[in-house]
């Protein structure tokens, strides 16, 4: 042969002598069709034998064989031995005429929950996928995996479809059993909130969640004296400085019945004189209100209101202090430094261009003390 035909022929000639891969074991189970021939004996060949669902098959002569995880070569090495009972050096092949269906089993919050066919490459998602997709939001969703000879696979779903984490969107394989079903808690949120009432908290959430599931804190709320009732303890936690400082020392894990209580706030000052809507407000404790704040809250002065003659009355002690707040200098000028921040049960009087008689200053010394009482009794 010519030494170039010889060069051109070497590499057809090395691929044609290289050993095919060998491809994966094929491991029989239950639902398998086999064809089984015995050579030179039809009598005892088999054309369609179905694996059983407890794995194992009844064969002539041989009798019953557990066939589940065995490869078709190992059968035959099987079966084989059997037959040597009556038969001389049989020759035994095993076909898989008919592949098992490779299913995985869906249950739970699916929007159709049964048996869905594998697919090559499956993960978690794709199955329940195939299984109408989560009916439980995916942050209060979870699942477990039974898997044959294994300890059950429990999966966080929000690390599957919120965060995308693939080492929680694990593998899916055969015969799987996949279970969906709720990581929620039962909680309880009641007072000074917008939407008081029971929730379900995903597991492992907390106080601020528990809040937001309830629309917020109303402006009439003490946040600082919130609670949890757990049992029958009661857990303190300062939603002021959780919400709006950010401390998250105040901010800890729910349990399953667990109830928020979020108290009013009772305290109030008064504002009476010439402006326009005097009364009663509500102090609200996150906030730093001033006198001049508070004129004006009141719908500012009328024509009569004397503002640099503003007093602030506090008791306190036993004790009552008056100041005078030159509130006009404040709106006018901007002078802060000679406004008051006011406490719980302060009451603000704004004078008017009337002359003082001591009727009137009897009068008003009356009407005070029963505005104070109403103010402490709030």
């Amino acid at each position: 042969m010519p030494r170039w035909l010889l060069a051109a022929l070497l590499p057809a000639l090395l691929f044609i002598a290289a050993p095919l891969p060998a491809e994966e074991a094929y491991a029989l189970d239950s639902e398998d069709v086999l064809q089984v021939v015995v050579l030179n004996h039809p009598e005892i060949s088999v054309d369609s034998l179905t694996v059983l669902a407890d794995g194992y098959i009844d064969y002539p002569i041989a009798g019953r064989i557990m066939a589940r995880g065995l490869t078709p070569a190992q059968l035959e090495q099987t079966i084989t031995e059997g037959l040597k009972k009556e038969l001389r050096n049989p020759k035994v092949t095993v076909i898989v005429k008919m592949p098992r269906p490779r299913r995985v089993y869906v249950s739970g919050g699916v929007g159709q929950a049964g048996i869905v066919d594998w697919k090559e490459g499956w993960r978690l998602s794709e199955a329940i996928a195939a299984a109408g997709g989560l009916k439980i939001p995916p942050e209060m969703a979870g699942a477990t995996i039974l898997r044959v000879g294994q300890d059950p696979i429990v999966i966080n779903l929000e690390d599957v479809y919120v965060k995308a984490d693939p080492k929680a969107n694990i593998p899916v394989f055969p015969g799987d059993s996949i279970s969906i079903h709720s990581r929620t808690y039962q909680i309880f949120v009641t007072g000074q909130v917008n939407t008081p009432g029971a929730y379900e908290l995903p597991i492992g959430k907390g106080v601020r969640e528990a809040v937001a599931l309830a629309g917020g804190l109303k402006q009439t709320a003490a946040p600082t004296r919130a609670y949890v009732q757990r049992g029958e303890t009661k857990l303190p936690v300062d939603l002021h400085r959780l919400l709006e400082l950010g401390d998250q020392s105040q901010d800890f894990a729910l349990q399953d019945g667990d109830g928020l209580h979020v108290p009013e706030s009772r305290d109030h000052v008064a504002i009476l004189g010439h402006v326009v809507n005097p009364g009663f407000y509500p102090l609200v404790e996150t906030e730093r209100m001033t006198v001049a704040q508070l004129v004006a809250r009141a719908g500012g002065g009328d024509r009569d209101a004397k503002l640099h003659e503003v007093t602030l009355q506090r008791a306190k002690g036993g004790l009552v202090t008056t100041t005078v707040i030159n509130v006009r200098a404040i709106i006018e000028r901007g002078e802060l430094q000679r406004d008051a921040v006011l406490e719980p049960s302060d009451i603000v009087l704004v004078p008017g261009k009337r002359r003082r008689t001591p009727r009137n200053v009897l009068g008003d010394m009356y009407g005070l003390g029963v505005l104070r009482s109403l103010l402490t009794g709030f």
